[in-house]
């Protein structure tokens, strides 16, 4: 974490022990931060041709885009030193001011929007990287071999693909869990290790390593364009094991959930009613969230869940003159502080609506 991080974030968590509604003061500091950022811009920088006015944009595009960085982290480091300063146990939730402190700002020449979400709401893919000894046992009923993420995951492809068979989502599951560990063993019948990868045209070899970006998805076996369209908005690649946020998490996600001995997913009435529930009062611990959802046996999905989280997205969407420019920052925040993990740039060519997106 750089010490721009650090210095902005103690002043952050000052105004929000002051004043209510820190929504609009952080917006308010937004504004002025943008404000400054552009004058001190417009002076170090002479527009005098075209050349150097793509240099000052690229400067300007660079300080809003690390300025919008620093606040997130501002605004996350607010919520721990809140959580620190009351009793119980943190808990984050979709009503918290993290969380409705996306908003849309003007710049000299265009706007920052900066949105905030949890990314323990989401499903995280390397979370099936985890195997209980059981897994390759093939003479136990596939329930019993499963990890509580490998039967989430297999709910999730089949709610969001109600036509899959259960053999097939046992197929992509392995696929997926071979593509992810580390050795080169097949698992049961739907594994695919190098034998298989380096015998396709293209010729690959698997990753054997966690999962950097959703779009790795597309080289695993069984896996298609199709599928992986209806399962990214629910997933997330993080760089380690996590449990999901049940304060937070989508709503199917949500019904992904359901009792340690079944694969079906849970009903929609299951579904409509944990969410209710938690807009009416956040869980404050995972026990009573599954005492709501009334499951009889959940020990496994306990250790799989949440209620608060460390790790965050925030996309940032930026037009500069004819530019526009789009960023995806993974914060991992803890008692210690909050940092950046991983960041994703794209680039578009002008403002109109067909734009074509290049990389950076």
């Amino acid at each position: 974490m750089n010490n721009h991080t650090q210095q902005i974030m103690p002043a952050i968590a000052l105004g929000h022990k002051r004043q209510q509604g820190s929504a609009l003061i952080l917006a308010m500091m937004v504004a002025a931060w943008v404000a400054i950022m552009a004058v001190n811009m417009a002076e170090d920088f002479r527009v005098d041709s075209r050349l150097a006015e793509g240099r000052s944009l690229q400067s300007r595009t660079a300080g809003y885009l690390h300025g919008a960085e620093s606040l997130v982290a501002g605004v996350l480091w607010a919520d721990v030193l809140k959580d620190q300063s009351a009793e119980g146990d943190r808990v984050d939730h979709a009503a918290e001011d993290w969380a409705m402190a996306s908003t849309t700002l003007p710049t000299d020449t265009g706007f920052v929007r900066v949105d905030l979400s949890d990314a323990q709401g989401k499903f995280n893919i390397n979370s099936l990287s985890r195997i209980d000894e059981d897994f390759y046992d093939a003479s136990l009923p596939l329930v019993e071999r499963l990890t509580a993420e490998q039967k989430m995951f297999i709910r999730l492809l089949r709610l969001v693909q109600p036509t899959m068979t259960m053999t097939q989502a046992q197929q992509l599951l392995e696929a997926v869990i071979d593509w992810i560990d580390e050795d080169d063993n097949v698992s049961d019948q739907g594994g695919a290790e190098s034998l298989y990868y380096t015998s396709q045209a293209v010729s690959r070899n698997p990753a054997n390593r966690l999962i950097g970006d959703l779009s790795e998805l597309q080289s695993v076996r069984y896996m298609n364009r199709d599928i992986l369209a209806l399962l990214r908005p629910y997933l997330v690649a993080l760089p380690a094991v996590t449990p999901v946020n049940i304060n937070t998490a989508l709503p199917l996600v949500l019904q992904a959930m359901n009792s340690d001995s079944t694969l079906e997913p849970a009903s929609d009435a299951y579904r409509l009613s944990l969410q209710r529930s938690r807009e009416e009062s956040p869980f404050g611990t995972v026990a009573e969230a599954l005492s709501n959802a009334g499951f009889q046996e959940a020990v496994e999905l306990s250790n799989a869940l949440s209620v608060n989280s460390h790790y965050f997205m925030a996309q940032v969407d930026l037009e500069a003159g004819q530019q526009q420019r789009h960023a995806s920052l993974l914060f991992y925040r803890n008692d210690s502080g909050v940092s950046v993990v991983r960041k994703q740039r794209s680039q578009f060519c002008c403002r109109a609506n067909d734009a074509v997106r290049n990389p950076m």
